[in-house]
């Protein structure tokens, strides 16, 4: 998952989440206990196991109007350009839809190459905002 991110989030940022390993996970927990109205979907290939995940819920900050968000959607790199994550946002979204959320947006960091994900799949650009991230102001962009 590291490699992912390198050159895109701050490598002492990166360096450090090993070490964070199970204070991550009690996060998780936390969040799903907490909040069981966001959606969760895990993406499982068989004999692989869990390939990837989608979260979502209410805008973290809303912004433009739009009270819903794709708060987070990874996918291991051996299994992108499947349909996958593509089917992962589109269950997300209707998830979110059915759960009364009226509009969706996604923030995605500027350097990350996969904002052209969410271009393909019909998402345009609504502004840009930023983000700290590991001590490092990193600029977000936004889509709707």
């Amino acid at each position: 998952m590291l490699a992912t991110y390198r050159g895109i989030d701050p490598d002492e940022w990166l360096d450090s989440l090993p070490g964070q390993l199970r204070e991550r996970e009690e996060r998780w927990r936390t969040r799903l206990r907490e909040r069981p109205d966001e959606p969760v979907l895990v993406a499982v290939v068989p004999p692989a196991g869990i390939v990837g995940f989608a979260l979502g819920g209410a805008a973290r900050k809303p912004s433009f109007d739009y009270d819903g968000e794709l708060i987070s959607l990874y996918l291991l790199p051996e299994h992108q350009r499947r349909g996958i994550g593509r089917e992962l946002v589109r269950r997300l979204v209707l998830a979110l839809l059915d759960a009364g959320f009226e509009r969706v947006l996604v923030r995605v960091l500027a350097a990350n190459p996969s904002r052209r994900f969410y271009e393909r799949l019909g998402a345009y650009p609504i502004g840009t905002t930023r983000v700290e991230v590991g001590g490092a102001l990193l600029e977000e962009s936004l889509y709707g």
